[in-house]
């Protein structure tokens, strides 16, 4: 008797943190929706989308909360996606989310086809989103701006850092030169390096931590 009233059947989607249209589920029976396989199912159709909670209210209303994916970087295959912080592709956010944001390259032959709202397994990937956090987790290279990471020869990770948020700093395509394994005590002497040449580092080329000591090549053809 429950699951044949009327008056239990669904009058009304309360959607909140999306613009969405879910009008698909009124007039379904309120105990006849399975929740979780409908949260599944939207997140699928709405890869822009992290996760959606579904709610009964009773006796005729659902609600819909929505978490949406940050952009986290740009990727630069036969046209510039977008992924979140886990490596999910997801599709088109407005060109004021993804302003400033690292664009990652030489994935093209690595990457085809990339699914919407899958994590991807590429590993190239992965570790350019590991050194985005790096950078963000540090407390010197964090006043950095990734420009862009080549994934093109995980023999030599490119970083390019431009501008720099702290005043002082005025740099201008720096490039990194770094080994895939680079550990944190190597991008801890990188910040090191960073400070020390402030507002000199418009006069370097590239700094490479490929060897146990650092080199640096300067713009004139000079190293140290």
């Amino acid at each position: 008797m429950i699951k044949d009233s009327r008056y239990f059947a669904v009058k009304e989607v309360i959607i909140r943190g999306a613009e969405i249209e879910l009008s698909y589920l009124k007039g379904r029976n309120i105990f006849d929706i399975d929740l979780r396989k409908e949260s599944k199912r939207i997140v699928t159709a709405y890869p822009v989308y992290k996760m959606v909670k579904l709610i009964r209210l009773f006796p005729d209303r659902l609600f819909a909360d929505f978490a949406k994916r940050t952009p986290y970087a740009c990727v630069k295959l036969y046209r510039t996606f977008v992924v979140d912080d886990e490596g999910v592709f997801f599709d088109y956010v407005a060109p004021q989310e993804i302003q400033g944001l690292p664009i990652i390259t030489g994935l093209e032959t690595k990457i085809f086809g990339p699914r919407p709202g899958i994590v991807s397994g590429n590993k190239e990937l992965h570790l350019a989103i590991t050194i985005i956090k790096a950078f963000k987790n540090n407390k010197i290279l964090k006043r950095f701006r990734i420009t862009r990471i080549d994934m093109f020869n995980l023999q030599s990770v490119s970083i390019f850092i431009d501008k720099l948020y702290s005043p002082g700093f005025a740099a201008n395509g720096v490039e990194i030169k770094i080994w895939p394994n680079t550990n944190a005590e190597k991008l801890r002497v990188l910040g090191g390096l960073l400070k020390f040449y402030g507002d000199k580092l418009d006069d370097i080329k590239y700094i490479d931590l490929r060897f146990k000591d650092p080199v640096i090549k300067f713009k004139d053809a000079k190293s140290s």
